[in-house]
């Protein structure tokens, strides 16, 4: 990737991220960087290209990000990383210059499911349901597809709430609501210990 096309990136994550995606104009964002529009154009087709990139560079920040958290508060094992998906969403929160979550704002900002930027965030949910479903399967979840639901709707609440509130005053309900939910949907770890032992005696 050229040195101009990253600034580009840069400059508009960062003004979108602050603002939203319709508040900032294609001005701020070439002026931002100190760049002409042609030069915007030789890397661009559009905002609208620009917005998808963005959100792209966001995703790829985000996965690498979450993936480290998520090994740091809970090593490799799945239902030890189900049960901190809050601590995750907080450790996150606290990150340096957080600054909300873009598929909230993108969501909001591209109602239509027939607009590319709705679409694209749409499949990074569903992403990250289906993740949750695996780690649940894993888990020895009853219905994975239905927690992996149940878990999604827990975690975007959260997310909400500090969105709305500037506070992580949801978070420790969240938490307690989580760790309620996989107590009653995941099998008991001593039966699960069990049941591992005498598969691997057997």
């Amino acid at each position: 990737m050229s040195q101009t096309r990253e600034k580009l990136l840069q400059v508009a994550l960062e003004l979108f991220a602050q603002s939203g995606f319709h508040a900032v104009g294609l001005d701020a964002v070439i002026d931002g960087a100190g760049l002409s529009k042609q030069t915007f154009y030789n890397h661009f087709e559009s905002k609208d290209d620009l917005v998808l990139a963005v959100l792209e560079r966001r995703r790829e920040m985000e996965t690498k990000l979450f993936a480290q958290l998520f090994e740091d508060l809970a090593g490799g094992d799945p239902r030890e990383q189900l049960y901190a998906n809050i601590d995750v969403i907080q450790a996150w929160f606290r990150q340096p210059r957080w600054s909300g979550c873009i598929c909230i704002r993108a969501a909001a900002e591209f109602p239509s499911p027939t607009e590319p930027a709705h679409q694209f965030v749409a499949a990074w949910f569903e992403e990250t349901r289906k993740h949750q479903q695996y780690l649940a399967t894993l888990a020895g979840a009853r219905d994975p597809h239905k927690l992996s639901i149940q878990i999604m709707t827990i975690v975007e609440g959260v997310i909400n709430v500090r969105h709305l509130t500037g506070s992580e005053s949801g978070v420790a309900g969240a938490r307690e609501l989580l760790h309620e939910l996989l107590d009653r949907e995941l099998p008991a770890v001593a039966v699960q210990q069990g049941a591992e032992l005498r598969a691997a005696s057997a």
